[in-house]
């Protein structure tokens, strides 16, 4: 409804936003957008009212506590022993400023090779590398770099490479046992798209590539 409003009509924030009233009585109803209902039912009154912006839950935020209580817990079924005794957890989520997620990668791989050059074999899980290459694309148009693909920077393809070429066994000087470092990349196209770029530049560097199927994807049954 316009009526009476005119260009010369002054306007007051409230200082709050638009509120729902909710109660269980709306189970079964039809409503509008508004909330309001339009069905035949009788008046709708509320328990209490609820802001409708609401505030966002992150999902990585969810899941962080969950890793943190539930991943000390964990048994070597062979050995007995605390798995995260002999681990190293690098949290890399997205409420974290970007800088920070694009440089996990880094901190997680010279990690790896500082054990590998003590004369141990280190298996580094990064999970996942789209969500580096996310990052990437993010601090790319910041700068204002020329983007490439879908607008991930042009060296998206050298930045993985390099990455996943880190990975090796080599003879540390000093050391009677040579050391290892195995990288196991995660990657989550959207939509199960294998077109997109991280996945086939991912393709294109490492020697094996196992990719969970599109429809047991969608019925999630290893969750």
């Amino acid at each position: 409804e316009t009526q009476g409003i005119g260009q010369d009509a002054k306007v007051r924030f409230m200082d709050e936003n638009v509120k729902m009233p909710v109660t269980e009585d709306l189970l079964g109803r039809v409503l509008d957008g508004k909330g309001d209902p339009i069905d035949d039912g009788p008046e709708v009154i509320p328990d209490e009212e609820r802001d409708i912006q609401g505030e966002a839950i992150n999902p990585s935020s969810r899941e962080l506590p969950e890793v943190l209580e539930e991943f000390p817990e964990l048994e070597d079924p062979q050995t007995g022993d605390k798995i995260i005794n002999r681990t190293v957890l690098i949290a890399n989520t997205s409420n974290m400023p970007v800088a920070a997620r694009e440089a996990s990668i880094y901190t997680g791989v010279t990690i790896a090779e500082y054990f590998r050059d003590m004369g141990l074999d280190v298996a580094l899980m990064a999970d996942s590398t789209s969500r580096w290459a996310e990052a990437m694309r993010e601090i790319s148009a910041r700068l204002e770099e020329m983007p490439g693909e879908r607008g991930y920077p042009a060296y998206l393809s050298s930045r993985l490479a390099e990455f996943y070429e880190r990975a090796g066994r080599v003879e540390p000087l000093g050391m009677d046992d040579p050391g290892s470092v195995s990288i196991v990349g995660a990657v989550s196209p959207p939509g199960g798209d294998f077109s997109e770029p991280v996945t086939q530049n991912t393709l294109r560097v490492v020697k094996n590539f196992w990719a969970l199927d599109k429809d047991l994807g969608i019925d999630k049954p290893f969750l």
